[in-house]
């Protein structure tokens, strides 16, 4: 499903004017959570997760409050970021996260990544080094000819 904060918002609008059913007074409500908070506060949750993307629905019904949180990263912060969310819109008191430590990676070379990768069946990717290049220069140039690349199954690019 493709969306945004402001159709769900709408959507939301809608569930809680009950143009389609009353979601609150279900026992199961069409595969929505019913929680409540440590407040005791009664809420509808809906959160879900597929390879690159992330999404938290939360309702609170009785409150007239919803925190819709979408993300591009499969992270499980945006379960507790929805609910210090709704606690502060609630009047409680959330202490900030904690700070995120950062391991120290190796820098890779570039030529570890030398190789031909599958963007989709008819167009293939072929990184090489071509010539010396720094860390800090440009990893990645692709040389564009896509309408040329995808007729054929075989077609190669480069880039370094």
């Amino acid at each position: 499903m493709y969306s945004t904060t402001n159709d769900l918002c709408a959507w939301y609008r809608a569930l809680q004017g009950g143009r389609f059913f009353e979601l609150g007074k279900l026992p199961h409500p069409y595969g929505w959570e019913v929680r409540e908070t440590e407040a005791k506060k009664k809420y509808l949750e809906k959160d879900g997760r597929i390879p690159g993307f992330v999404s938290n629905f939360s309702m609170f019904l009785d409150e007239d409050l919803v925190v819709i949180l979408l993300g591009n990263l499969e992270d499980a912060a945006v379960n507790s970021m929805a609910m210090d969310l709704a606690a502060i819109a609630l009047g409680a008191s959330v202490p900030p996260p904690p700070p995120r430590s950062a391991a120290p990676a190796p820098v890779p070379q570039v030529h570890e990544y030398s190789d031909v990768y599958e963007v989709n069946p008819s167009f293939l990717l072929r990184c090489a080094r071509a010539h010396p290049i720094s860390i800090s220069g440009v990893l990645a140039a692709i040389t564009s000819r896509w309408n040329t690349l995808a007729r054929t199954r075989s077609s190669t690019a480069s880039c370094m």
